[in-house]
């Protein structure tokens, strides 16, 4: 399985990043995940800017559908501005582990803060 693209929309630092719904399946069936994890990192570092995982509730999995938890505006008005990458891996229950989608996470600069 070849890794999907998806450029989400620009963010602005200091709003509510929006929570974001992705929905994997093969053959028409729901792919069996148990456990997610994205990281968006600085292009020109590969510094770490924010993380979702299954392991510290930030993302939800249910059938085969993976929900990233929506980041509260206090926890974004620190964050670097720029075009970032990300990637969205996913563990299946056989413990196959799968890089199913990436692209760009852009961050906007705020005026009012």
């Amino acid at each position: 399985m070849s890794p999907g693209r998806y450029d989400f929309p620009s963010q602005t630092r200091g709003d509510t990043f929006k929570a974001k719904t992705f929905v994997f399946s093969q053959g028409g069936n729901p792919l069996p995940i148990v456990a997610a994890r994205m990281q968006v990192r600085t292009r020109e570092r590969g510094e770490l800017v924010h993380e979702w995982d299954t392991a510290g509730n930030t993302i939800s999995i249910v059938s085969g559908t993976v929900t990233l938890a929506a980041v509260d505006p206090g926890l974004t008005q620190g964050k670097p501005v720029g075009d970032h990458l990300y990637d969205l891996e996913i563990t299946l229950a056989d413990n196959t582990v799968l890089t199913v989608i990436g692209g760009i996470y852009p961050i906007l600069r705020d005026t009012t803060r």
